[in-house]
């Protein structure tokens, strides 16, 4: 026989060789190999060379034997099951065994994607072609989503052109040309995966809305609405393809909430998304305390003990029935409790109630309320910006004070703005510096844990406690450092183990160097340097300054003043001083002459490409060292 001939052996027979150079394959990769083997066969044949006593060893092929092995295990395959393999000596074995694991290429994913698709257009199902490739469900409706996304963008991410987290969020849609429509129409810097989600999801209703929340996926989809789910979305979220069906079950369930409030015996009770501004003022009836009656006290005794002994580890009850179980304990505890704050007849006759959502998609209710409406029906007027006239108490028209134009002197909700554009462009900057990210972890927690009152004096909330910008950025959607950090966290998300439970294992694989990043990436989330109306973190914002010069942040690749995002948001005098101080006197000078709105939109042009920035985003100025 020669060295390199074909010859069945029969499974028995052959053993791992200790001279194959591969010696650790997971167990996830065997599984799914022998899924394979037994729905279409061992399609390349084994290396061996001959062992002792008529046995042979496998050279080239180790996770084949084993997989080979687990389907005799289980019964699908007799242990002289026959295996082609191809006979080599034994001075050539560990040549082959390195040649096979180092010079083979891997699939590219879009040749995957697109094989399981022709699998689906030849009529197998998901589950089908899962349980022969020994993969998840959802894994193979993955493959096949992105398998579907326009051709044009396929070879884009063919080509390199295009990340898997960006083609990701095309899925969200099935229509090509809206796909394109979208791809084409954002800048080449605005093409993150969270802004194309986005854009492709605009006319949209979503499930990450509060009224899904309190209809829930099982009565809309009950009461025959129709739900696309996003498969690249480990939260479950989805596409509601029925709004009509949603809003009429959410008035039902609003309508029924009311009733209940009503039947109270409250006058009135309004019902409000979300709660307005003018609530926090509004005038309202408080209960007094009472003594339940011994009767009732006994039954909310009996329910607190239930509910205290409601273990779920220990629980008889399905996971289902459990929370249903807790649901109406909670309820039950909470209308005896109500018991305890009695109102009077009069309070029910002139009260009413406000029905609202809470954020979890729970409604909240605030009863007692004394007014409908705000105190002050009139809306707050807008000040003009000629308006330089008030009246005084004697009925006489006084001049009224002018204001600073200095740029320092910028309103709370401007700096607010601009000091969360700031903390945005440091989460890049520190996520993509390792070596300044672990000193700024060390340095909170040793603030934490090695000093009384100090926590503050540091610009990362380490704990960590990610600060919501979205409220505090005017252009949220569109500003770069929003979205750049949303993509580096979505493509995270893509290589973190969908089980927290193997995130520890997957971890301890990790050189340094990767969890440095890591380490970059989740102290980033904890920088907050935003200043608010109302805040205590001052040491925090100065750390800021510093983190900003150790991170060597420039503001200005991040921020450029526009009309929109800055100018229309100080005073005429204000642009007028920013204009002299980055370009001079005469254009300041022909701003000072315009109406605001015009100065605004010439401000604009003039300082495109000039890298100004207004004192709250300039970097500090280096410190004189200390001798």
């Amino acid at each position: 026989m020669t060295p390199t001939e074909i010859q069945p052996i029969v499974l028995n027979k052959l053993d791992a060789d200790p001279k194959n150079v591969r010696k650790t394959y997971t167990p996830g990769s065997v599984e799914s190999l022998a899924a394979s083997i037994g729905s279409v066969g061992v399609l390349q044949n084994l290396v061996v060379r001959p062992g002792k006593k008529g046995r042979f060893l496998v050279s080239a092929g180790g996770r084949r034997l084993a997989a080979l092995k687990l389907l005799q295990e289980r019964g699908a395959i007799p242990a002289d099951h026959p295996v082609n393999c191809q006979m080599r000596d034994e001075d050539s074995a560990v040549e082959v065994s390195l040649a096979e694991n180092v010079m083979r290429e891997a699939m590219h994913p879009l040749d995957e994607f697109e094989a399981f698709k022709t699998l689906s257009d030849h009529g197998k199902s998901p589950d089908q072609i899962a349980s022969r490739f020994g993969v998840t469900e959802n894994l193979v409706k993955r493959r096949l989503a992105l398998a579907k996304t326009a051709p044009e963008l396929r070879e884009l991410f063919r080509s390199g052109e295009i990340e898997l987290s960006q083609l990701a969020a095309f899925t969200v849609v099935d229509d090509h040309a809206r796909q394109l429509e979208v791809w084409n129409n954002l800048g080449q810097w605005s093409r993150h995966s969270a802004t194309i989600r986005r854009m492709l999801l605009a006319e949209q209703t979503t499930t990450d809305t509060p009224r899904f929340a309190v209809v829930g996926e099982a009565a809309y989809l009950e009461a025959g609405g129709v739900l696309r789910k996003d498969l690249f979305d480990e939260s479950g979220s989805g596409v509601i393809k029925s709004p009509d069906i949603l809003i009429a079950l959410f008035n039902k369930e609003v309508d029924a909430a009311r009733a209940k409030l009503l039947a109270e015996g409250w006058a009135w009770v309004e019902f409000f998304e979300t709660l307005p501004d003018w609530y926090y003022g509004s005038v309202r009836a408080y209960p007094t305390d009472t003594e339940l009656s011994p009767e009732d006290q006994v039954v909310l005794d009996g329910l607190e003990a239930e509910l205290e002994s409601l273990d779920f580890e220990g629980a008889t009850l399905e996971p289902q029935e459990w929370e249903q179980r807790q649901a109406a304990l909670h309820e039950q505890i909470e209308q005896l409790d109500r018991k305890t704050r009695a109102y009077s007849e009069a309070d029910y006759l002139a009260a009413g109630a406000f029905l609202t959502i809470s954020n979890f998609g729970k409604f909240r209710i605030e009863r007692g309320m004394m007014s409908r409406g705000p105190k002050d029906d009139s809306a707050e007027a807008e000040q003009d910006e000629g308006e330089n006239e008030v009246e005084g108490t004697d009925g006489s028209v006084l001049a009224k004070p002018a204001r600073s134009a200095g740029l320092d002197d910028l309103s709370l909700s401007l700096v607010e703005d601009l000091s969360a554009r700031k903390t945005a462009a440091l989460r890049v900057a520190l996520a993509n510096n390792p070596d300044v990210a672990l000193v700024t972890v060390v340095h909170a927690m040793l603030l934490r844990v090695g000093y009384s009152y100090a926590r503050e004096q540091s610009a990362v909330q380490v704990s960590v406690t990610p600060e919501y910008l979205k409220g505090s950025i005017s252009d949220y959607e569109d500003y770069a450092p929003v979205a750049e950090f949303a993509s580096l966290w979505e493509n995270l998300g893509h290589a973190i183990p969908g089980n927290p439970s193997d995130l520890w294992d997957w971890l301890t694989d990790k050189t340094t160097d990767e969890l440095l990043s890591l380490l970059a990436a989740a102290a980033a989330k904890g920088v907050n340097v935003v200043e608010k109306k109302f805040s205590d973190r001052g040491q925090a914002f100065e750390h800021g300054k510093v983190l900003s010069q150790a991170l060597a942040l420039d503001m200005a690749d991040w921020f450029m003043p526009t009309a929109e995002n800055f100018f229309k948001r100080v005073s005429k005098d204000q642009i007028a001083t920013a204009i002299k101080e980055a370009v001079g006197d005469d254009e300041a000078a022909k701003a000072a002459k315009m109406k605001k709105g015009d100065a605004a939109v010439y401000a604009e042009t003039l300082f495109k490409d000039r890298r100004w920035l207004p004192p709250q985003l300039r970097a500090p100025a280096p410190q004189e060292p200390a001798f």
